[in-house]
């Protein structure tokens, strides 16, 4: 099959007549490939069998010329379908992967009371200070909670963020040290060869809690 613009060639396509499939040459060396009857039902794109690429198929039946011929009705279609292969590619979903979560089926949103407030104020040694504070804070636990209805039956909890393979790893022996004196010339406050660490771990004063 041959496209045409203004009766001047542009470019040469195969064509099998006994199957009526129109094959067009694919990056990855391979074929895009397409029916005439998908073409006849309205198919908009051919696939690559090899790479899965994708390229949208322009196509008007009242173009239709003797034998294998095609006239396009502008350079820019073409151009526009060739510039398809990198946005067409099948590692990119075409359908969304996700659902919108029903807020119904959600757990009630949660409200933190002024006790549990003093708690976790202590336990973080951070002030929430305000409303505007506690409600970050219970928005935080609302998005959490959509997270509790999410499907996992069949998927397999990680249990390691490493590569399942062996790591090239340099002999275990001693390159340098002695290097105490040094190390400790850097921190702030130091007692007999020891770090003096602020300490930690205390309340915040009640009054200073958001009322």
């Amino acid at each position: 099959m041959s496209i045409f613009h203004d009766e001047v060639e542009i470019e040469d396509f195969e064509y099998d007549e006994e199957s009526e499939t129109y094959y067009y040459p694919c990056p990855c060396g391979d074929k895009f490939e397409i029916t005439k009857e998908q073409l006849e039902n309205g198919e908009e794109e051919a696939g690559c069998p090899s790479c899965s690429l994708i390229v949208k198929v322009i196509y008007n039946p009242e173009d239709f010329m003797k034998g294998e011929e095609v006239r396009l009705p502008s350079k820019k279609m073409l151009r526009l379908a060739r510039s398809c292969y990198r946005c067409f590619s099948s590692k990119v979903p075409q359908q969304p992967t996700w659902k919108v979560i029903d807020d119904s089926k959600l757990p009630p949103k949660t409200k933190i009371d002024k006790k549990t407030i003093q708690y976790l104020e202590r336990l973080s040694l951070v002030q929430l200070g305000d409303e505007d504070g506690v409600r970050r804070l219970e928005d935080s636990i609302s998005l959490a909670d959509r997270l509790s209805i999410v499907n996992t039956e069949d998927i397999k909890p990680l249990s390691n963020i490493l590569e399942e393979e062996s790591l090239f790893l340099r002999k275990d022996y001693v390159t340098e040290g002695d290097s105490k004196d040094s190390l400790l010339q850097m921190a702030a406050a130091t007692e007999n060869d020891y770090y003096v660490a602020p300490p930690g771990n205390i309340p915040v004063k009640l009054d200073s809690v958001c009322k």
